[in-house]
């Protein structure tokens, strides 16, 4: 299954039928599953909207139930998009304009703020070869009517049961259930043309992770969006010429032991010289695989990014896959 993950303007997407796995399954079956997760994406998909505003605040849950408090505030236009982070002791601010981006001193994301980015607006997919569709069947999720997708996915010689589930009016995105995780979306509201949930809520192995209230409306009138700036910011312009780093040695893990997949999500730096000298993990209850991860990912190399062909900083997401015995 591919993960769609957007964090500001998402591209709008369109979805094909993929060609039939080896494993058989019903074509109708998968071709009715392939336009529900398209219309669930296309209702949810913020490119091309009007200027518009989102505000969430966030609790995040440790695995032991201690629970943190953050929020995050946006702000989409035609010139740009402001994005505020807060996270006690964390406060981001950074303004995208044009070719240049305007912030204050680049701290790395705690991972819990990355974790509350990863389910914003809605985290959406899609499927593709991997994923063998078993069933489509309709349900009641969150009071609202909904079919649910059941499939399976196959990584390697293990296979996994998925399930994701729609609402039949709406078209949103209500439940997702993938390995050890749900995402529950409720309570949507209407911004313009799309749909966003009011409420998030993320559980992992059975616990409550994150939990989130969004709220968001259109701007009534235009804004500067530099009036917004932080104070002595700093400026930096946008590459036009920019090659994301590659990877040249990535040991992947041995197996996990008994038991399902084991996913590791880890917020990575990889510094100019190839290396990974940042990184941080939102822990799920396997504090020895995650370890392993973080070491893991530590002893990568790459080739740099880019931008105009000198080498800089890229920081992004990398899943360490844990696979059963």
């Amino acid at each position: 299954m591919t993960q769609l993950r957007f964090l500001l303007s998402p591209p709008l997407l369109a979805l094909a039928v993929f060609p039939q796995p080896a494993v058989a399954q019903d074509m109708p079956t998968r071709v009715e599953a392939v336009r529900l997760v398209e219309r669930a994406n296309q209702v949810s998909t913020t490119a091309g909207m009007p200027d518009f505003r989102t505000d969430v605040s966030f609790h995040a849950y440790a695995v032991d139930g201690t629970r943190s408090d953050g929020a995050i505030h946006r702000m989409f236009t035609p010139d740009g998009q402001y994005l505020e982070s807060i996270y006690p002791p964390v406060h981001g601010i950074a303004i995208f304009t044009g070719d240049q981006i305007v912030q204050n001193e680049y701290v790395p994301p705690p991972p819990e703020i990355d974790q509350a980015f990863r389910l914003l607006p809605v985290r959406l997919l899609r499927f593709d070869e991997s994923d063998v569709i078993q069933s489509i069947s309709e349900a009641t999720i969150l009071g609202r009517s909904a079919k649910c997708i059941r499939f399976d996915t196959t990584n390697g010689k293990t296979t996994q049961a998925n399930e994701v589930c729609v609402d039949v009016e709406r078209g949103t995105l209500l439940r997702r259930h993938i390995g050890d995780e749900i995402i529950e979306n409720a309570d949507y509201f209407q911004i313009g043309r799309i749909w966003l949930p009011h409420q998030i809520r993320q559980y992992i192995h059975g616990r409550i992770r994150m939990e989130e209230e969004q709220t968001g409306s259109l701007l009534e009138a235009p804004i500067d969006l530099m009036t917004l700036a932080p104070p002595n910011p700093q400026i930096l312009h946008k590459c036009k010429q920019f090659r994301p780093a590659i990877g040249q040695s990535m040991p992947q893990p041995a197996q996990a032991g008994g038991g399902p997949w084991y996913d590791v999500e880890i917020h990575i730096v990889i510094w100019p010289d190839g290396r990974v000298h940042e990184s941080s993990v939102l822990p799920r209850g396997r504090p020895d695989l995650e370890k392993e991860a973080v070491r893991l990912v530590q002893s990568w190399q790459f080739a740099p990014a880019t931008c105009e062909d000198r080498p800089v900083l890229h920081s992004t997401n990398v899943t360490i896959h844990f696979p059963p015995q």
